[in-house]
């Protein structure tokens, strides 16, 4: 799966090949980039003018449970340097933040 806005130059590629079992399939992307008037209004980094979604080198997931922690194993694998995971409140809400700023990091929200 390519992330990018093919304005922007290269983006994010993340392979889901070789996933196999009841976790394989497709991921939900409920964030990616982002325009800064969005930014602005959702962004948990409001310090930070040109954040990482609005560049178009971040992505948030919706997942839980398991499959969040299978995202988080394979997404430190393959070389992504931040990693945030909400996963707390309704289940259909929970998901793991994946960026690649140029900096290694781990948090929740």
């Amino acid at each position: 799966m390519w992330m990018r806005d093919r304005r922007d130059g290269p983006g994010i590629h993340a392979d889901a090949s070789g996933t196999e079992g009841p976790d394989a399939g497709s991921l939900r992307v409920s964030s990616g980039r982002r325009c800064e008037h969005h930014n602005d209004r959702v962004s948990t980094a409001k310090n930070e003018k040109n954040g990482v979604h609005t560049l178009g080198k971040a992505s948030d997931i919706l997942t839980y449970g398991e499959r969040a922690m299978l995202l988080f194993e394979k997404a430190r694998q393959i070389g992504f340097s931040g990693i945030g995971l909400s996963q707390r409140g309704p289940h259909q809400d929970r998901f793991v933040h994946l960026d690649t700023k140029p900096r290694k990091a781990l948090w929740s929200y």
